[in-house]
């Protein structure tokens, strides 16, 4: 087995798998398998404004689930919330998309 389809079976059986760190989630009205990251997004900057704040989270997803490739602008609805998509990365089959979207 090469590198790209051990990369490709690592991606379903580790990062993600359910019992590992995947997690089922809403993303437009699908639920589709991820890996939100909330955390160190957070921690680098969090905006406060009368009363509300940035929520900036990263969504790790599999390309063909998702069905497509996000772009900057778009709005994406993750477990029936509006945010905005601020950054999409793709590696070895895997999107990297960073949101931000106002919460109170």
């Amino acid at each position: 087995m090469n590198f790209k389809l051990q990369t490709q079976l690592d991606n379903l059986t580790t990062f993600l798998n359910p019992n590992e760190f995947g997690e089922l989630h809403d993303i437009d009205g699908v639920p589709t398998m991820v890996v939100i990251d909330q955390d160190l997004i957070n921690k680098r900057s969090q905006v406060m404004a009368e009363g509300t704040y940035i929520n900036r989270l990263v969504l790790f997803v599999r390309m063909a689930d998702l069905g497509y490739i996000p772009v900057e602008g778009q709005m994406m609805r993750v477990d029936d919330s509006p945010y905005l998509v601020v950054q999409v990365g793709h590696d070895m089959g895997i999107l990297s998309v960073t949101l931000e979207g106002n919460q109170t």
